[in-house]
């Protein structure tokens, strides 16, 4: 590819832990195979500090190919909460004291109502303390702060974009297994610092006796003032666009299956989670493209595989390879089309546990290809690229 469009592909060359007592059967068994033991438990705890540390919220970025950005906090997080009930007190305390596990509390909210889809949205927010929204956008209708009306109208456009055109599901909501509750998608606006987009926070297991699987609730965490992310001093507004994009599709993907996450080596590995939800990203706001800083992290280690889901005490590579790794999704999409993810993730729902490389299959078969021929074309593809991009003639 052209120096200057390295990274895009070419069209032409492109190829509630609250409800522990009722799943803490479940739980127990994600974890039985090896026990929440001593050396997991600081392991996890070390890797909390590095993510959810007092310094990562507040120190100085870098830019993502320098390191220290912190894409999404949700993969963490869901093996957090999977894991809660087997860990011991003294690494609950740990945990508890670095990260909320429980819902914010912020004084005031909005309540979206742009059109019909988007009403299933409370946006909460505070314009003092430390968690104070951005004022210097002015004030909207119904002296509501702009950046929350901003906010309203980017949601907007998510779900009708992940829900309405490409027909998702909409995420279960926490209204389900708690009647008392709003029924609408809570998203909380919270000071995250100069270095972390969002996260999805997994709250309450839905089982589904229908098709013997669980669902998740969830609730975002978005930030409050996107002028402090490292890169997006001057256009916060894309950083909460692609934020909302990537976060709110966890919660559809917790809507097919809580459990699509590999379990290997005593840790969840959401690893297409974290490829779906990125790819997402380009899909309702092309013109951002985030996700172009951490292509380098995929096309110079072709050999890690697409498994690979690091943290924030791995290897920069091995941190950023599933974001990056989104280019796979946008192969499959452009080389056959834009309906191929949402085969693969119908496919995972209708099946307990981790189906994701079934749900290539399936979604593959369907197109009349497979997942090795797939792969196979995607490798060739990824070659030409860079300097080594050429026109078709």
């Amino acid at each position: 590819m052209p120096e200057n469009d390295t990274m895009r592909y070419s069209a032409r060359s492109r190829w509630s832990i609250r409800s522990v007592v009722g799943v803490l059967l479940l739980l127990i068994s994600f974890t039985a195979s090896y026990g929440a033991d001593r050396s997991y438990e600081d392991g996890l705890v070390a890797r909390v500090e590095a993510t959810f540390g007092a310094e990562t919220r507040v120190a100085a970025g870098t830019t993502p190919e320098a390191g220290g950005i912190i894409k999404c906090g949700t993969p963490l997080l869901y093996e957090i909460k999977m894991n809660w009930p087997v860990l011991s007190e003294s690494t609950r305390q740990k945990i508890a004291a670095m990260v909320t596990l429980s819902r914010p509390v912020l004084d005031e909210y909005y309540d979206c109502s742009n059109r019909d889809s988007s009403r299933h949205f409370r946006i909460h927010y505070t314009r003092t303390g430390p968690n104070a929204v951005n004022m210097s956008f002015g004030m909207g209708s119904g002296n509501v702060p702009n950046y929350v009306l901003r906010c309203a109208a980017l949601i907007d456009t998510v779900v009708q974009e992940e829900v309405v055109t490409l027909g998702y599901r909409f995420p279960v909501s926490d209204h389900v297994p708690r009647a008392s509750e709003d029924p609408r998608f809570d998203i909380y606006m919270l000071s995250l610092g100069s270095k972390f987009y969002g996260l999805t926070n997994p709250d309450t297991l839905v089982y589904r006796p229908d098709v013997g699987i669980y669902w998740l609730t969830s609730w975002m965490e978005i930030s409050s003032d996107y002028t402090q992310l490292t890169g997006y001093q001057h256009r916060p507004f894309d950083a909460m666009a692609v934020t909302l994009a990537h976060e709110f599709f966890h919660s559809i993907q917790w809507t097919y299956d809580a459990e699509e996450a590999e379990f290997r080596d005593d840790y969840y590995y959401s690893w297409f989670n974290e490829v779906s939800s990125t790819w997402m990203e380009d899909v309702v706001f092309g013109r951002v493209n985030d996700f172009y800083s951490y292509l380098p992290n995929f096309f110079h280690y072709p050999w890690i595989s697409l498994r690979v889901i690091g943290n924030s005490s791995s290897s920069y590579a091995d941190q950023f390879h599933p974001y990056a790794a989104c280019v796979w999704s946008i192969f499959l999409s452009e080389r056959y089309d834009i309906n191929a993810m949402r085969d693969i993730w119908e496919r995972c729902g209708a099946r307990r546990g981790f189906n994701t490389f079934d749900g290539f299959e399936w979604a593959l078969a369907s197109r009349g290809s497979s997942f090795r021929a797939a792969w196979a074309e995607f490798l060739v593809w990824n070659y030409f690229t860079g300097s080594r991009w050429r026109e078709w003639s």
